[in-house]
């Protein structure tokens, strides 16, 4: 009939952002990118960091042209709340994996745990599970984990950037943790059994905030159509907003796109009040790249848009 026009041919052609997503326990962070693929009839879909299996909570999906932008929210801080079971270990270090190990389960007062986890705050050395999507030469370590290969992680440093008790029901201990990235919420708990004098393993854990968004203002993952997600997507600027801003006029967009020195674009005075970090390049209201400035020097982290004249007309 003429005048109908498909309705996901119209949210390929204007979704580009950020989708908050409520991931619910047993469904994998690449289902949920399935989901809303198969929803907008978009391609360019991924997430910003795995989200076990056994968890739920907040995935970040970015759509379009927010996919050149996922390392960048891989950046952000995470914060979790979790249950520890004491008494037992799992290889998995999570309730999907089989017990390797069963310990004497003592009485814990909750300054005892306290203490305990005040031993965590702060930049820790932790060696990730051996199953885990760190690659080894190629393949990750949980399928090689799976043929009965078993690495032993490299150690890394991470971030605790706050961890508090949240009740102590021994042998389960729920506590809520903010981390850096990189961070093992399965191995940091691993870690506070075995400083309490035993072991265990998560046999629960949800995500509740990745930077700035929060998993009570993401979309549920039954509720993923077409027309929700359009609803609500972030667009990229707005999902930026807390980062510094470098604004250009519609005569330097194509000297942007075209990579050209960002000294050469923007004024001496613009650039030195930027702080240091990641920062936004835009016009109006659409971000056509993400900067990064680094003591004195400026340049890009990533472009965003490829052509000029669609920016102008987005914002006509």
């Amino acid at each position: 009939m003429k005048g109908i026009v498909n309705n996901k041919w119209i949210l390929r052609m204007v979704i580009d952002g950020i989708l908050p997503v409520d991931k619910p326990e047993g469904v994998t962070s690449f289902e949920i990118v399935k989901r809303v693929r198969k929803a907008t009839g978009i391609k360019k879909v991924g997430h910003t960091g795995t989200l076990d299996k056994f968890a739920s909570g907040l995935l970040l999906v970015c759509v379009g042209r927010a996919t050149v932008l996922q390392q960048l929210f891989m950046e952000y801080d995470k914060t979790y709340i979790a249950a520890l079971m004491l008494g037992k270990e799992t290889e998995t270090l999570d309730p999907y994996g089989k017990v390797v190990e069963e310990c004497k389960v003592g009485r814990y007062s909750d300054e005892e745990i306290k203490r305990v986890l005040s031993e965590f705050t702060g930049k820790i050395t932790q060696i990730p599970p051996s199953f885990s999507a760190i690659h080894h030469k190629g393949e990750r370590l949980y399928k090689l984990a799976l043929q009965g290969k078993k690495i032993l992680p490299e150690p890394r440093k991470v971030e605790v950037k706050n961890i508090k008790l949240i009740e102590n029901k021994t042998p389960e201990i729920i506590f809520e943790a903010t981390v850096s990235k990189g961070t093992y919420i399965r191995a940091l708990a691993r870690d506070i059994a075995r400083k309490l004098g035993t072991c265990g393993y998560l046999i629960s854990l949800k995500r509740l905030r990745i930077g700035n968004f929060m998993v009570e203002n993401a979309l549920g993952y039954n509720l993923i159509d077409e027309i929700s997600v359009r609803e609500s997507i972030i667009p990229i600027n707005e999902a930026l907003k807390e980062m510094p801003c470098l604004e250009v006029s519609s005569e330097r967009i194509r000297s942007v796109i075209n990579g050209v020195p960002l000294d050469d674009i923007a004024d001496v005075g613009q650039l030195s009040n930027i702080p240091e970090g990641f920062f936004r390049i835009v016009f109006r209201d659409t971000l056509i790249a993400v900067g990064i400035k680094e003591g004195k020097k400026c340049s890009y982290f990533r472009v965003i848009v490829t052509d000029p004249l669609q920016v102008i007309k987005e914002n006509q």
